[in-house]
């Protein structure tokens, strides 16, 4: 189902890494190294690329990235 954004609304992008246990299946979350956002249009036109830092961190294994669509 797709959802309208406007333009000047503001969409968290949350992200949470983990690694699956081959034997029980279980996620275990993971502390990635760097972590970079690349926001896409539909067409794979980048419409932005950010490095996230500790200001996007929730956890070692949680990020988000507030993005606002501009004109």
């Amino acid at each position: 189902m797709a959802t309208s954004v406007l333009v000047n609304d503001t969409v968290r992008i949350k992200v949470k890494f983990v690694d699956t246990n081959p034997v029980t299946g279980a996620q275990i979350p993971v502390t990635p190294v760097a972590v970079v956002v690349t926001v896409k249009k539909s067409d794979e036109t980048i419409i932005t690329t950010q490095n996230i830092t500790t200001s996007g961190k929730i956890s070692d294994s949680e990020y988000y990235y507030d993005f606002t669509p501009a004109a």
